[in-house]
């Protein structure tokens, strides 16, 4: 089971759109980003390879994405683009408000797991492992003692498989033509600016 965003695909065009209104976040151009399939949008490196070989052991893979439920046509169209599908909505992908409409993935891990024998977890944030990792009002300390710690730390490289998120970091410094490429640049059409 992995997460979709920044771990099987890659949100360039997002992240382009993002940078060049100057905000780290903006809800109405995600939206009209997860709501059009991203047919343009790359893998993550190594990810096509990898899932293959997964799949050809037998083992299903499943998307367990916090996208939200109406976008599922046009995020599976997006997964399966890139090569990293089949995504199949509530089969092979489950999205936030799939399941018990909670925007945390417990839920759906353990929906997951009441059908399939989940062998291994994979994701860009410690929410895509267990929502007690993102519980609100955990200070930072406090959050990295319990995801380092006991049980839950003895499951990282056994079972649970953290990525580094490319969208930040020194790789990516410099200015907008310099980190995105043309090809993967993106603009959402009729959106207010929020500036």
């Amino acid at each position: 089971m992995l997460d979709a965003d920044e771990t099987a695909v890659q949100n360039q065009g997002l992240e382009y759109a993002l940078a060049a209104r100057g905000v780290a976040s903006d809800r109405p151009v995600i939206n009209a980003w997860q709501n059009a399939p991203q047919l343009a949008a790359p893998a993550m490196p190594g990810a096509v390879e990898a899932l293959a070989n997964i799949r050809k052991l037998g083992v299903t893979v499943i998307f367990n994405t916090n996208r939200d439920t109406p976008t599922a046509a046009a995020t599976a169209a997006t997964l399966n683009s890139a090569g990293v599908g089949p995504a199949e909505h509530l089969r092979t992908m489950f999205l936030r408000g799939d399941v018990d409409g909670k925007s945390g993935k417990d839920g759906r891990r353990l929906h997951v797991a009441s059908i399939y024998c989940v062998i291994a977890m994979a994701g860009d944030q410690m929410g895509d492992f267990s929502d007690l990792l993102n519980a609100q009002g955990l200070a930072p300390l406090s959050r990295r003692q319990l995801a380092s710690t006991g049980r839950i730390g003895a499951l990282w490289g056994n079972g649970w498989f953290i990525l580094s998120n490319p969208v930040y970091g020194p790789g990516l410094r410099g200015d907008l033509n310099e980190v995105f490429a043309p090809e993967n640049r993106w603009q959402p059409v009729n959106i207010v600016e929020t500036k």
